[in-house]
Order: C-alpha cells, then sequence, then structure tokens
C-alpha cells in the first residue's frame, strides 16, 4: 500500500509550480516515509495503537473543491468571540471566505501557509538551505525539530525524538495552513482561532495541515486550535504544530478536538522553549472514532516553564491515546502536566508521559500525572508516566490511577435525594472540571467548560442507554 502514496503524491504535483527547495523538501520526507512505512505494535510508542487499518485506506489526497457552502453552518457554530483573527480550513484547503483577519498591531503577522510558501520574499526564509545565512534561523524556518524530510533518526531515546511516519507524511503532503509571527515585545491580547473542518464526503479524505507559530523575545500569544468534522466517509486528519517560544516570551495553545464519528486524528504539537519562557497546552479530546495526540516539549534555555493539562471524554469504541515527552535540557526549568480522562462504552484511553532530565538540567521541578474514571467494565486505560533523570538536584514525581465512581460519594448524593444519573453527572463533571481552572483567560476557561459539559452529557448518555454499569 505504501505505493500508493508515491501515486497520490506524483498525482497531487502534476502541474504544481513551486520553489525548487519545497520540492525537494516533499521528495525526501516522501522517502523517508517509504523506507519505513506506519509503525507497528511491535513499536513499543504504538503498542496499543494499531496503524493497520490507516495503512490498508485508500486515502485522498488532491481534496478538489473546498465545500465552503456546506462548511459555512458548522464554523458558524464554533466560532470563537473576540478573537483577534479567525483563520478557517475546509479539507486542508484555506477557506477565504469564511476567515477573518482583523486589523492587528504593529509586529504582528498572520498568513494562511500557502500563501507564505508562494511569496519568494517570504517563503525563500524557510529553506533549509537559508538557514545559515539568517540572525536567528531556528525561529524562522519551517522545521525547528529536523524537519527536513531526512527520515526517521536512528537515536530513539527520550532525549532524541525520531520523526514519525505521520509527521513525514505531513511534511510531504504540505499544502496549507496557518504561519504566526509575534515580534520582540509585542503581545497580542485577544486569541488567534484556527478551525479545521473535515467533511467526509464521497471519497476517504486525508488533510495534512500545518500550524507554524514563532514567538520574539518577551512576546504573548494564545491559539485555539479546532479541529471539527462530519460525513458518511472516513478522514484522517493529519497535523502538525510547531512553536518557537523565544526568551520571556508567554505561549499559551489550545487544542480542541470535536471530531465526527468517522474521524482519525494525528496530531503533533512540538514546542522549544527558551529562558525565562512559559508555555502552556491545553488539550480537551471531545470526540472521533481513533486518536493519537502528541506533544514534544524542550526547554532549550534555563528558568522555562511549562503547565500542561489534557482531558479526555470517550464513549462507545472510540479510541484515544496521549503520547508527551517534555524534555529538560536546561537548569531551573518547571514542568506541571495533568492529565485526566472519563471512558465509557467500550472506548479505550492510552496515556504515556515521559519526563526526560538531562545531566545539566540541574533543579528542575518536574510532575506528572494521570487520573481516569471509567463509567463502564468494558472500558480500558492503560497509562504510563515515566521518569529519566541524568541529573543529581532534581525534584520530580508522576503517579497515576484508573477506577470508578466512588460508591460512597454516589450513595451520600443519593440520601440527600440526588437522582442517580444525576449523581453520576455531578461527580464526573467536578472530576474533570476542576482541571480548567489551569486555564488564566477566563473566556477560554468557560468556552472550555461549555464544550466539556456538552460532551459529558453524551458520554453520560450514552452509557445510560446502553446499559452499562459504572
Amino acid at each position: 500500500m505504501l505505493s500508493s502514496y508515491r501515486a497520490s503524491h506524483e498525482a497531487w504535483l502534476q502541474g504544481a509550480v513551486e520553489a525548487d527547495w519545497l520540492r525537494a523538501l516533499r521528495e525526501r520526507a516522501l522517502a523517508g516515509f517509504e523506507a519505513h512505512g506506519f509503525p507497528s505494535k511491535k513499536v513499543e510508542a504504538w503498542k496499543y495503537s494499531s496503524t493497520a487499518k490507516l495503512a490498508r485506506t485508500p486515502w485522498v489526497h488532491d481534496h478538489g473543491a473546498l465545500f465552503e457552502a456546506l462548511a459555512g453552518g458548522l464554523v458558524g457554530e464554533h466560532g470563537l468571540r473576540g478573537a483577534a483573527a479567525e483563520l478557517v480550513f475546509v479539507n486542508g484547503a484555506y477557506a477565504a471566505g469564511l476567515s477573518r483577519i482583523g486589523e492587528l498591531p504593529a509586529g504582528v503577522d498572520i498568513q494562511p501557509l500557502h500563501r507564505v510558501l508562494a511569496d519568494e520574499n517570504v517563503g525563500s526564509r524557510l529553506d533549509p538551505a537559508n538557514w545559515p545565512a539568517l540572525p536567528d534561523a531556528a525561529r524562522t524556518t519551517l522545521g525547528p525539530y529536523r524537519l527536513n524530510g531526512g527520515g526517521v533518526a536512528s537515536d530513539a531515546s527520550a532525549a532524541s525524538r525520531p520523526e514519525s511516519a505521520f509527521d513525514l507524511l505531513n511534511t510531504a503532503f504540505l499544502q496549507d495552513g496557518v504561519v504566526v509571527r509575534v515580534d520582540k515585545g509585542v503581545e497580542l491580547s485577544a486569541p488567534v482561532h484556527v478551525v479545521l473542518v473535515t467533511l467526509g464526503e464521497g471519497a476517504p479524505i486525508a488533510t495534512h495541515p500545518r500550524l507554524l507559530l514563532d514567538l520574539g523575545a518577551h512576546a504573548g500569544l494564545t491559539v485555539v486550535e479546532r479541529h471539527v468534522g462530519s460525513g458518511d466517509e472516513p478522514s484522517l486528519v493529519n497535523a502538525v504544530t510547531d512553536a518557537i517560544v523565544g526568551p520571556g516570551a508567554r505561549l499559551t495553545h489550545h487544542l480542541w478536538r470535536l471530531a465526527g464519528p468517522n474521524t482519525t486524528h494525528v496530531g503533533h504539537v512540538r514546542v522549544q522553549v527558551g529562558r525565562d519562557a512559559r508555555f502552556e497546552s491545553h488539550v480537551a479530546w471531545l470526540g472521533g472514532s481513533w486518536s493519537r495526540n502528541d506533544l514534544d516539549v524542550r526547554f532549550t534555555g534555563p528558568g522555562g516553564e511549562a503547565v500542561c493539562t489534557g482531558v479526555t471524554l470517550a464513549a462507545g469504541s472510540e479510541h484515544v491515546d496521549h503520547h508527551t515527552w517534555l524534555r529538560h535540557e536546561a537548569a531551573h526549568c518547571a514542568s506541571r502536566e495533568t492529565y485526566k480522562g472519563v471512558y465509557g462504552g467500550r472506548s479505550r484511553g492510552i496515556f504515556n508521559g515521559m519526563v526526560y532530565i538531562a545531566k545539566d538540567a540541574q533543579h528542575t521541578d518536574a510532575d506528572l500525572g494521570s487520573r481516569n474514571v471509567l463509567l463502564s467494565d468494558k472500558a480500558q486505560v492503560m497509562a504510563k508516566p515515566e521518569l529519566e533523570i541524568h541529573a543529581d538536584d532534581v525534584k520530580a514525581a508522576h503517579g497515576c490511577t484508573v477506577g470508578q465512581l466512588d460508591a460512597t460519594q454516589l450513595a451520600y448524593l443519593r440520601t440527600r435525594g440526588v437522582d442517580a444519573d444525576l449523581a453520576r453527572r455531578m461527580l464526573t463533571e467536578g472530576f474533570v472540571v476542576d482541571l480548567l481552572g489551569e486555564i488564566s483567560d477566563e473566556s477560554l476557561r468557560e468556552a472550555s467548560a461549555e464544550l466539556v459539559r456538552a460532551r459529558l452529557r453524551d458520554v453520560l448518555g450514552a452509557d445510560a442507554a446502553n446499559g452499562e454499569d459504572a
């Protein structure tokens, strides 16, 4: 089946006019993918998530029409009030008629990726051949994390995480996405809203969006990356978000997954955190058939800080796999990471979190936790928090819990006149919504809570309708 990707790639690029460096970048990425293929369950990081079905599906990468008319209602339903810019993509292509980029302060540049790549003056800065000539090359490249399509690295240790087949496919089929640059000392107070709509219509569609976020020293930015979808055909969203957070800068990234029942989502967020910089990641997984979400945070300067939270609400036969790498490579950095999940029906959850502390990362303070509730005796969770410590003066902790709702607390609520369904909802909602307190922006905290509560009603309702036992 790997040969079909080569044929699809050639057909997709037939007649395309683009820079030689970009075409070479795609070719190297595709060759890397062909050399290694999709990961099998023999690979430890993919032990519980089979890619066999994905590999068998004849994905279509030439998306044709934008389907803007079909997407309009869905986008309107998922708008974000007060956003500085709202960029909409339908089946991987920028939908200008549904997007809005308002007047931005000086020092902030927001562009669809296809425009940047087509601009010789701007796009050429992304050419790997030009990296040495740039004053700060790492902050202006398409590939701050070895994204030059050179293949999978041989060193698979926690300190050097290799590109996956999906990363390489994203680069090979790179078409569109968002580039946000915030200059030194500039703070964008309102969030940037990126809406990625996938409509499974007519054929199994694969999209490969790329978000590039570049923050200068002491800059500030909040990005909400929202994935929504519908349609009867299977669809694959293979998204990559790359961010460089300069010294003293602040980046907050919200990832909201509200996909349809036939959507497969593979996402990789890679962040480089500079000296005294702060990064916040808030993930809300709220629907989709099969999902793999990777988070890779690398501390490159002392004094960096990261707060990472994740909420998963799964039902039916949904499969959700979270893998996180927090790589402390500099001293005096701190990270707090907590993922919570609620699983009903026959759903399956995987959490594998790694905190890596290098030899020179003295005085690191790291905490990692995974907390999970099973609403059904058929639901499953595999949790594996890990620490790899090479420094001798650190503070680090990790742990996980998997269990059912507390029977004593349920009984207490019942004795106070609360019916069984409401009691379950109160306890479950309290367990999940408590984590949203980590979100500092009040409006985004309320928006997240609203989405979580709506999804939780569906998850609890599905279990009640199917007669699942708590």
